[in-house]
């Protein structure tokens, strides 16, 4: 996976001691697919650039109108087999809007803060070739313990 790296702008946060790196109009490259994202902000606490600690503290993506096909890529990073096989399987088409919030503890690990808001758009959802049901729209809310 390539992540082209667009101009960015950093700001400083001196109550919480915190700096926000925001990217601007960022876009992720894969193979020949490539997905624009709406926001892409990293926040890394200053104290960690004094200290062993990781630098990371969390991640906020957001995205809106993408192609379910397209993020299926993406999900095998975060979703475990059976819930990747079951969105892959029966989700066939359909867009998504995602709002993600990924918190990272000192080592560098997703805590279990992790949540993935979205909602799906004019999906079709694909049981079996007799049970198909079309323009399905949904919320959703993906918590780690349930990835």
């Amino acid at each position: 996976m390539i992540y082209q790296i667009s101009p960015r702008k950093a700001l400083g946060n001196y109550k919480n001691l915190n700096l926000s790196l925001k990217l601007i109009q960022p876009k992720i490259n894969y193979g020949n697919q490539s997905i624009n994202l709406n926001k892409l902000d990293f926040y890394l606490p200053i104290k960690s650039f004094f200290n062993q600690n990781f630098i990371l503290e969390r991640i906020i993506i957001k995205f809106s109108d993408q192609n379910i096909n397209k993020i299926n890529y993406l999900t095998s990073e975060f979703l475990s087999v059976p819930t990747r096989i079951l969105i892959n399987r029966t989700i066939t088409k359909g867009a998504v809007d995602v709002n993600s919030i990924i918190v990272f503890d000192e080592k560098g690990k997703i805590t279990n803060n992790l949540l993935i808001n979205g909602k799906l758009k004019d999906s079709q959802i694909y049981f079996n070739k007799d049970f198909v049901i079309n323009d399905v729209s949904l919320n959703f809310k993906l918590e780690k313990e349930n990835l």
